[in-house]
């Protein structure tokens, strides 16, 4: 019948006269032609599209005892250019099974229930590959499902998993289940807007169970709004070369992002990691030993501290602007190496008691209060610690002053521009200039407060060190101790005693100010452009900037929703105090924290912005009074949208804006009433022509800001829905 409709022809199952039963498998080895596909679908006598039921033989309680069940379709030789549409399966092996070399399939518009896999990727018969070149399967849901949804392996290339959700139901015994694999070396692929759950494998003493995995031969695949969830092992695993993820969602997995290869992270949301069972730990992210691993923006947060937020295996991190809340006694970074984490922003970290938490350095009980690259500043606390540097001027700090005793501690990567400060001076073994450490390389407090041996940037051990400045501070002598013949002055580590970042203000949790000069005074999380990776649906957009900061906020350890406190901050140290702000921030409003969800985003500079084939926002948050440069969107068409958080000028009120001579039209300030701009904007169609005129469309209100959308004069076409992330709301976590 495929045959018979020939290129461009339909196949119709009806689908109004009851299940069809099968004991077999239907294979079709014919086809359509490039453009003009055969389209095999369901539905009614009248001839309105209408899900056709069919079933299949596997057991309705399945368990690793009973047979499989049989397929469905299976497609292979000359069957490409095909569309299958409207279908629910129901008690199958596989609902489609490609055996062979093909191309061009699309499956839409489907559910199936009790399969071991919904669609699987695996040559059979006289064939050796199964490569697919373009396949495209949308608005699918699979529930109680063994083994997977979707697999897919050999060069299967040019793929769209759009509205896909996965729900194994828990099913158990089947070894290795994964909601999305793709192996080989699958690449372009596009997963979108899907969700992968409740997968569980205790087969092994391990537990596997991951909601999506890509091996390591994959490269070029885009996550954009997914969800991995109630997963028994990872809820991605991941070992794909220039990969990038939007906006995913972790939570309820026994490690939420499990990162092996080349992968970027944009705003990842992980909440509550949850080990059921089998070997292995709790984790926000592992960055295994082979991965280069990038986090930009985004929060984690759950309550339980048998979690560790962030544990590098030997692997390599890069983490900016992420907001950490955990509890009390989880530890938050475990890595044997921190030269292998770049932290290119500073980290905000609080856990649930409201109070700075026990390690926002490297190892559990190590406090580093102003990550900014000038300096760190290392707190030791009771306990045997081990306190890490950075990799330019650090201040580790021992405070006996009250009685404390310290404990047996270490630190590691002890450079000539360090400097070791103490409340009671060391132990001095001779006459001479030098402090000398005992027979266990030990240095020692005259109150037996300090107890720290100290190892250099080599790894090696340093057995002298030397007085070389006292300071005196509220009326307490600070003792501060270098490598000997050592480089730099005092002068960081007096503004840091001094600069209000004392140990009374963190213990007694004062909120100190942070004056970021593209969010204001704890301006909130940020909004990240989106980078480029090589896969075929991608977004290029302006360079991220290299600084961002994002607060802390408060969550109770209960597991109702959270009564949401300010933030509590412990802020970089800046050269100079800054005063604690008594009034509400001024005008204007800062409204960049809420930008569109999925908006390619203008920042300071002269942008290039590019849209893809989709409904795409540019997104100018023109209201917070920054300067945006000279900025060009290319590849406008009908449906994109224009966005500003204030009104463009708009001379007879007609709601039509014209550029000037030279096709630019001139973006608001803060105050559109105002004469000058924020920047100017150049506009180019699909055909690389200017675009003159666009047209105020709408306007939205989003969380007390009003939101302007323009569009192409006489547009249509309805353009891309303004969507905000419900969980920036939920965690109060922007101003």
């Amino acid at each position: 019948m495929v045959k018979a409709a020939g290129p461009g022809g339909n196949v119709l199952l009806l689908a109004d006269a009851g299940p069809y039963d099968l004991t077999g498998s239907i294979t079709i080895s014919s086809g359509g032609a490039a453009g003009a596909p055969v389209t095999i679908k369901g539905v009614a006598l009248d001839g309105t599209e209408k899900d056709v039921v069919i079933n299949g033989t596997r057991p309705t309680g399945w368990d690793p005892l009973n047979p499989a069940g049989n397929e469905i379709f299976r497609i292979s030789g000359n069957a490409s250019n095909l569309t299958f549409e409207n279908m629910a399966f129901n008690n199958v092996k596989n609902a489609f099974h490609v055996i062979s070399d093909v191309s061009n399939i699309t499956i839409k518009d489907m559910s199936a229930n009790n399969v071991e896999r919904f669609f699987d990727d695996l040559a059979g018969g006289k064939y050796k590959t199964a490569t697919i070149n373009g396949l495209t399967i949308e608005n699918v849901d699979v529930t109680n499902f063994s083994k997977g949804v979707v697999r897919l392996q050999y060069d299967t290339n040019n793929v769209v998993i759009r509205d896909v959700h996965g729900n194994s139901g828990n099913l158990d015994g089947a070894n290795f289940a994964i909601g999305v694999h793709l192996d080989g070396t699958v690449h372009g692929v596009l997963i979108k807007d899907s969700s992968m759950g409740n997968i569980t494998d205790t087969t092994s003493y391990y537990w596997n169970g991951d909601g999506f995995a890509t091996e390591g031969g994959v490269y070029n695949v885009r996550f954009e709004d997914t969800r991995a969830y109630g997963n028994t092992d990872a809820g991605y695993d991941l070992k794909s070369a220039t990969t990038v993820l939007v906006n995913a969602v972790a939570e309820d997995n026994k490690k939420n992002f499990r990162l092996w290869g080349d992968e970027t992270l944009i705003n990842p949301i992980s909440k509550n990691p949850n080990m059921r069972g089998g070997s292995g730990e709790q984790l926000h992210v592992q960055v295994m030993n082979s991965g280069a691993a990038k986090i930009i923006g985004g929060t984690f947060t759950d309550a339980s501290n048998a979690t560790t937020v962030i544990k590098i295996e030997g692997g390599t991190l890069d983490i900016r602007g992420t907001a950490i809340v955990h509890a009390a006694g989880a530890q938050v970074i475990n890595v044997a190496n921190p030269a292998s984490v770049v932290e290119s922003a500073a980290l905000k970290v609080a856990n649930v008691a409201g109070v700075i938490g026990a390690s926002i350095g490297w190892q559990p009980g190590t406090v580093v209060y102003g990550t900014m690259d000038a300096n760190v500043f290392v707190k030791a606390s009771a306990g045997n610690e081990v306190l890490y540097g950075g990799k330019t001027v650090d201040t580790f700090f021992f405070d006996t002053s009250k009685g404390a005793v310290l404990g047996a501690d270490t630190i590691r990567n002890f450079g000539a521009e360090d400097r070791i400060v103490t409340t009671s001076k060391l132990v001095d073994r001779d006459a001479g200039p030098q402090l000398i450490a005992n027979r266990s390389d030990q240095f020692m407090s005259t109150d037996g407060g300090t107890n720290v041996k100290v190892f250099g940037a080599n790894g090696k051990v340093i057995s002298k060190i030397e007085l070389v400045d006292t300071i005196n501070i509220d009326g307490v002598l600070k003792y501060v101790y270098a490598t000997v013949n050592p480089t730099g002055g005092k002068s960081i580590v007096e503004s840091l005693l001094k600069d209000g970042v004392d140990i009374v203000d963190v213990r007694a949790a004062k909120l100190l100010p942070s004056i970021d000069p593209l969010h204001g005074i704890e301006g909130g999380p940020v909004t990240v452009p989106l980078p480029e990776t090589g896969a075929d649906h991608v977004v290029p957009t302006p360079p991220i900037d290299p600084v961002v900061k994002v607060p802390v906020v408060e969550t109770p350890p209960v597991e109702t929703p959270p009564v949401l406190s300010p933030p509590v901050v412990v802020e970089d140290p800046a050269p100079a105090p800054v005063p604690v702000p008594t009034t509400p921030a001024p005008d204007p409003v800062l409204v960049f924290d809420v930008a569109p969800r999925g908006a390619i985003v203008s920042s300071a500079g002269d942008d290039r912005m590019t849209g893809t084939a989709g409904k795409d926002v540019f997104f100018f948050d023109t209201a917070s009074g920054r300067s945006f440069g000279n900025d060009s969107i290319r590849d406008f068409s009908s449906g994109d949208r224009i966005v500003t958080t204030s009104k463009i000028f708009d001379s007879n009120n007609d709601g039509r804006i014209k550029a000037n001579s030279s096709d630019r039209l001139f973006l608001p300030t803060a105050d559109p009433s105002e004469t000058g701009s924020s920047g100017t904007l150049k506009i180019f169609n699909q055909n690389s022509k200017a675009v003159s005129t666009i047209a105020l469309l709408d306007t939205y209100v989003e969380h007390g800001h009003t939101y302007y959308v323009y569009g192409q004069l006489g547009d249509q076409v309805a353009g891309a829905s303004l969507t905000f992330d419900s969980h920036l709301v939920d965690t109060g976590l922007f101003a």
